[in-house]
């Protein structure tokens, strides 16, 4: 093989054989490694002394540093709803959407209700949904653990409020979202959530 050729050739202390273009033994001729490395260091000694040169080479690097610090600015890590994703000030804007628009059927600490039964001969019509599932406590950190605010997020624009999903504009359902965390007792920290899917993706719900 022409490895095993080459490394016995090295070992005899006979040049090695380049063949970059193919072709017979006649056409091959021994490579000088010692000048190609001469040349290399002596074309990278032009590019160090030249101060434009240096500037350009510069330059490129770090705009390099500072697009890799965009790409992962634009891409949140994964976080846990423990980190402390909204703040207190969106979960106080968000309480006055709830008792607005959720309160009725969710009720004031976000238990809820079962659906009412069917009594023959009583009246139980009353405003609100029939049956609205807990939006705090056990049951809903049970239901929503391990999945993501998106996914929340995404139920609550969808089916919220009864009749008139959709109605509420993006960032008014972030701040219920954020309301919500705070309900479960989940902590605020320094930054507001927002409705941009990438960073509702990346945080998780669950203790």
């Amino acid at each position: 093989m022409a490895v095993a050729d080459d490394a016995d050739r090295q070992s005899d202390g006979q040049p090695v054989i380049c063949n970059r273009l193919g072709g017979s033994d006649r056409t091959r001729r021994p490579c000088d490694w010692g000048s190609r490395v001469g040349r290399v260091l002596s074309h990278v000694g032009r590019v160090l002394s030249d101060p434009a040169k240096w500037t350009a080479v510069a330059v490129v690097v770090a705009a390099a540093a500072i697009g890799g610090s965009a790409r992962a600015a634009q891409t949140p890590g994964k976080r846990s709803v423990m980190d402390g994703v909204y703040t207190t000030d969106q979960a106080a804007r968000g309480r006055a959407q709830y008792k607005k628009r959720c309160v009725l059927c969710h009720l004031d600490n976000g238990q809820g209700h079962a659906a009412v039964p069917v009594i023959p001969g009583e009246s139980l019509e009353r405003e609100g949904d029939a049956e609205a599932p807990a939006v705090a406590g056990e049951p809903f950190q049970k239901k929503w653990n391990g999945r993501t605010a998106w996914e929340l997020y995404g139920t609550m624009a969808s089916t919220m409020p009864v009749g008139s999903p959709k109605m509420l504009s993006p960032q008014e359902y972030a701040d219920l979202l954020a309301f919500l965390f705070e309900l479960n007792k989940f902590p605020a920290g320094q930054s507001e959530l927002t409705p941009a899917r990438e960073q509702l993706e990346s945080i998780t719900i669950g203790r």
